[in-house]
């Protein structure tokens, strides 16, 4: 198990000789995430025979303000900060920052530091096994890099102390799990990880290319689905890291029709927090882990589609105002193109989407079908070809009537003003000449048109090269063997 050693946070130089086993404290081992807690004496010896040294993994920095635990009868040590510099101003309440240190290979040549908002956790790993795991790790401290940091490590042959490498920006929990896979401490890690978890972790592994060494444990970590608890476009680069092709294309889809952009077309997914006054939205910037051409083809792809709806608007308007264009009405009503031409142009400008729709292009590609849909057309429309009791210019004789004179007809009106007969008009609904189920349905059409992003389109051509699709029995085929000569590949 590894050893873990936790004394005040000093400079590196100044750490040459331990401190008293008098004048440490205990760390308390948080329970997280499956893992066991780890009981610790009040006076923990780290690194002695008989001993168990502590390992941490969940929370690798532990900084509580409570007292430790106290194991039996016996009373905690209590911290000495005789040595420690607080300024003045600080506030009553604020605690040391503290230093652990996780030996993950006693005979580690490199010391990782990462610093968090709760101390300093320092891994002490072998660079072979980060080499062998990670190209880029490879690039910065392998033998023929030309990298400071290797140089730097290369000179480690005259001093016993490990090269230290500060990684400020990883998170220390996450790498405290990817650390531990890589050197074989299988025994503490855990079988299911939060989806916060599992981010932080992928984050880590696109940063520094190992998908290849974590893809087993990427295999059990994989959610039974992409959803909750973390935003869409966060599952969407959990899925991007673990390779997972058809919750890519999902997620990519579902981005493309729900994400927002700002007036500088930055891209805003909505992002759901919860506290005392109950839940919330707001949107956030899409977070910039996903890689450029998955953010720039989603972005294109919503920009198209939404210009997409706004010109069929614009096209069904054109169609009912161009002067020389013919009459729509079913019933061949030029009034009735009048009217629906009002309908159209006034309803789509209170929606701000005609003439000009640019209040609509931050919207989200859903949130744009939905307000397009809030224009209405009358559900009864009757248009009337002539005013009933109006002056008639001539009698007309309609099919079926028997009397030329118009005197004895049923089926004939007469004209109060003129006295002539006249034929009664019908009256004809209207309504169903509106254009906006026709238009409606187009772009429900554009909408479900929207197709996710492939997966392949977007990793390295070397990647796909160097996965090869092999059965547990083809890995012998790629040695062969002479009789003579031996194998050789």
């Amino acid at each position: 198990m590894a050893d873990v050693d936790t004394q005040e946070a000093t400079p590196v130089a100044d750490q040459q000789e331990a401190p008293p086993a008098a004048e440490q404290e205990a760390t308390p081992v948080t329970e997280q995430e499956g893992t066991p807690a780890v009981e610790q004496q009040a006076n923990p010896v780290t690194g002695q025979e008989g001993t168990p040294a502590v390992e941490q993994l969940a929370n690798p920095v532990v900084l509580e303000q409570e007292a430790p635990s106290v194991v039996g009868n016996e009373a905690p040590e209590q911290e000495d900060t005789s040595n420690v510099q607080t300024p003045q101003t600080e506030p009553e309440n604020e605690f040391v920052q503290r230093s652990t240190t996780i030996k993950l290979d006693s005979h580690g040549d490199v010391i990782l530091a990462l610093t968090s908002s709760n101390g300093e956790a320092r891994f002490q790993v072998s660079s072979r096994i980060l080499c062998l795991g990670s190209p880029v790790f490879c690039a910065m401290l392998g033998v023929d890099s030309g990298f400071r940091e290797a140089v730097d490590l290369s000179k480690r042959d005259t001093s016993r102390k490990p090269f230290e490498l500060a990684l400020k920006d990883d998170d220390p929990n996450a790498m405290a799990v990817i650390l531990r896979i890589l050197h074989f401490k299988h025994y503490w890690i855990p079988k299911l990880l939060t989806p916060e978890r599992l981010y932080e972790i992928a984050i880590i592994c696109d940063k520094y290319d190992l998908r290849q060494a974590m893809e087993t444990w990427f295999s059990r970590w994989t959610p039974e689905s992409f959803k909750d608890k973390i935003t869409l476009d966060q599952w969407l680069f959990i899925a991007y890291v673990l390779g997972k092709d058809m919750e890519f294309k999902s997620l990519s889809k579902d981005l493309i029709l729900q994400c927002t952009s700002d007036s500088s077309g930055n891209l805003k997914v909505a992002s759901h927090t919860t506290d005392e006054n109950g839940e919330k939205t707001e949107h956030v910037d899409v977070n910039t882990y996903i890689p450029d051409p998955v953010l720039a083809e989603i972005k294109s792809t919503r920009q198209k589609t939404i210009l997409a709806m706004i010109d069929s608007v614009n096209s069904e308007i054109e169609q009912y105002s161009h002067p020389d264009h013919a009459v729509n009405c079913s019933h061949n009503v030029a009034t009735c193109d009048t009217v629906i031409l009002g309908v159209l142009m006034t309803g789509f400008k209170r929606l701000n989407a005609y003439p000009d729709a640019s209040g609509i292009m931050n919207q989200a590609i859903n949130d744009v079908r939905m307000h397009l849909g809030n224009v209405q057309f009358p559900d009864i429309l009757v248009l009337q070809k002539s005013t009933s009791g109006g002056c008639c210019e001539k009698p007309v004789q309609h099919q079926g009537c028997l009397d030329p004179k118009h005197e004895h007809c049923d089926n004939c009106h007469k004209c109060s003003s003129c006295d002539k007969h006249y034929k009664p008009v019908t009256e004809v609904d209207h309504a169903s000449c509106s254009p906006l189920p026709k238009l409606m349905k187009r772009l429900d059409e554009l909408v479900s048109g929207v197709g996710g992003l492939e997966y392949s389109q977007f990793i390295s051509k070397e990647t796909q090269k160097n996965k090869p699709d092999l059965s547990d029995d083809d890995l012998w085929y790629s040695l062969w063997f002479d009789p003579l000569l031996g194998p050789y590949f």
